[in-house]
């Protein structure tokens, strides 16, 4: 059934691509973007380092037949080889995996040190009457504020580690928008994961005063209601946004307990756009299996764990240095663990769509099991279309 599943999506992108040439560009657009990345990572600077490659390829696809009805798809392809395969630190089984109903996500070729896999993570259809909008499939379902963690992102949950992952995951989901005003809207959104869990959930953003509100709540997993609340607003030139998040088991209620998530954050940016956000996380159900799954994915992660430890800070600059080169430092503290993370970067526009990346990610995290202690160098060339 899963090849039956991908086939038939990988049959409509690779058509919509090949009608590129042929169609009017009003109707059908395409763009995408190819990139190459080496990584090496290493415990100790000293002793041997691991070296992987990863060449990462998007299509994006929108078929716009009129003005009241889109259909959109979008198919990540990767090539991934190296030594975090080869040695098993990296289980390649994991790529396969589709968190959706449809199992769209394939490894299309793998051996021991290497992996091709392909995922349509877009592939839906929208409807729009006047002020009403119906979206049908595979889209991202994004009710998040702030930017380290994302309580109220109880659709599409993602890690803030996976930095190479641009558009973020998408979920297998009915959704209705309602405009109900120029700042305001109304939402009602439904998704069934590959588990076949349901979640559902309905959603209200409006305007008070330089604020914007928004209230959701709903069936998450189906086995927990979720109740949740955002904000995000200026005094002045200072940005401060946050989010709160509850999650009450209505089954199996005697193994379980109620979970709360929150973030509050603070933003400013100077006049010569240097910007510096500041970021709270509470959360009364961490997720120490991050560690030990992996990093770098979202395969474990949903709104009610989004760290694996209960209280996080998050702190983030960045800098124009140049028009064509731009420099940011990123870092988060795990006070209750012990624990810290530390990742800086730099990017250079090389032209119009050719850019070139310098990342470095540093994790030191104490667990009553061991200690994690990895440095991570990624050099990433890239090209939009």
């Amino acid at each position: 059934m899963r090849n039956i599943f991908f086939k038939i999506g990988l049959i409509i992108t690779s058509t919509l691509l090949i009608n590129t040439k042929i169609q009017c560009q009003q109707k059908l657009q395409a763009s995408g973007f190819v990139s190459a990345m080496p990584t090496f990572m290493f415990s100790d600077i000293s002793q041997e380092w691991s070296n992987d490659f990863t060449l990462h390829n998007r299509f994006d696809f929108s078929y716009t037949p009129s003005s009241t009805f889109t259909f959109e798809a979008g198919l990540r392809n990767r090539i991934i080889s190296g030594d975090m395969i080869t040695s098993g630190m990296i289980d390649i089984g994991n790529y396969n995996t589709d968190q959706g109903w449809l199992d769209i996500t394939e490894n299309i070729a793998s051996g021991k040190s290497y992996a091709l896999n392909s995922s349509i993570d877009r592939l839906f259809m929208n409807i729009t009457f006047n002020k009403l909008e119906i979206t049908l499939g595979r889209q991202r379902i994004n009710w998040g504020i702030s930017t380290a963690w994302n309580p109220n992102d109880i659709f599409n949950a993602y890690s803030f580690f996976d930095f190479d992952y641009i558009k973020r995951p998408g979920s297998d989901a009915l959704r209705f928008k309602y405009y109900t005003g120029n700042t305001s809207v109304l939402e009602f959104a439904t998704a069934v994961d590959n588990n076949k869990k349901v979640t559902s959930a309905l959603f209200s953003r409006f305007s008070l005063k330089s604020f914007d509100l928004q209230f959701s709540t709903g069936i998450f997993k189906s086995d927990h209601i979720y109740l949740g609340a955002g904000w995000s607003g200026y005094f002045n030139r200072v940005g401060f946004k946050g989010e709160l998040s509850t999650f009450v088991p209505y089954q199996n209620r005697n193994d379980r307990e109620q979970i709360w998530s929150a973030t509050i954050g603070v933003d400013y940016i100077f006049e010569n756009s240097f910007t510096i956000i500041t970021e709270f996380l509470y959360q009364s159900g961490s997720n120490k299996q991050i560690l030990s799954e992996g990093l770098f994915t979202a395969n474990n992660l949903d709104a009610r764990s989004l760290s694996f430890s209960e209280y996080s800070l998050f702190a983030s600059t960045s800098y124009p240095i140049t028009p064509l080169l731009n420099a940011s430092l990123s870092a988060m503290y795990y006070p209750s663990m012990p624990g810290f993370f530390v990742n800086p970067s730099v990017e250079y526009s090389i032209s119009n769509n050719w850019y070139l990346s310098a990342i470095a990610q540093y994790f030191n995290i104490e667990t009553e099991d061991n200690k994690t202690e990895i440095s991570m160098l990624y050099l990433r060339l890239k090209a939009n279309f």
